[in-house]
């Protein structure tokens, strides 16, 4: 069984990344306390466009990379970064997201599959360029699609978005387990999903 629950757009190279993803990555390097050892490593160059980044801006896919880059570095562990995107997840969508849910609920449509349909909406609320599909493969099953995306090619921030849309994707139900499945090239990623 495979059905497209939302198929791509026309592919559009990811140009930039919203500020809030890196002041909240910026928060949690401080919450770990590696300050004293990302400073040095990002760059001084970098590090006043770091600083200066507020969450309604929107930040160069280039700066984005020397950040997370860094980061996975300092925070090589996939399990933590996993932990790092659930966290994320829940300070970063849970206004958007729980309206969404809420609508939803209201109208007696809300199962992770029409979630997993408006999928595009957080990723273009995050995100200038990308490509997002979604495709259900089992009765609570479906893979994530994620192309033209170069953050994708950095471990933390992928490991992170994985983070990222089980904490979304949970939203809906009562639990949610996903895995890379695939990164079949640059830029490019397939998460699996299974709920119950």
């Amino acid at each position: 069984m495979r059905r497209p629950l939302l198929t791509p757009d026309a592919a559009t190279p990811m140009t930039h990344l919203r500020g809030t993803a890196i002041v909240n990555s910026l928060r949690v390097m401080r919450d770990l306390e590696l300050g004293d050892v990302y400073w040095p490593r990002v760059g001084a160059e970098r590090e006043e466009d770091l600083r200066s980044i507020v969450a309604q801006s929107w930040v160069p896919v280039a700066l984005a990379l020397a950040h997370y880059r860094v980061m996975e570095e300092l925070v090589p562990d996939p399990r933590q970064q996993w932990a790092i995107g659930s966290e994320s997840a829940e300070r970063l969508q849970a206004v958007y997201l729980m309206t969404l849910i809420r609508l939803m609920r209201a109208s007696g449509a809300l199962t992770v599959q029409r979630v997993l349909e408006r999928l595009r909406s957080p990723f273009d609320r995050m995100m200038k360029g990308g490509t997002v599909a979604a495709v259900l493969t089992g009765r609570k099953d479906a893979e994530i699609v994620l192309s033209d995306m170069p953050l994708l090619d950095v471990p933390y921030f992928r490991n992170g978005l994985g983070g990222w849309l089980t904490g979304g994707v949970g939203l809906a139900a009562k639990s949610v387990q996903a895995r890379v499945a695939s990164v079949p090239g640059p830029g490019r990623t397939t998460f699996a999903l299974s709920w119950v």
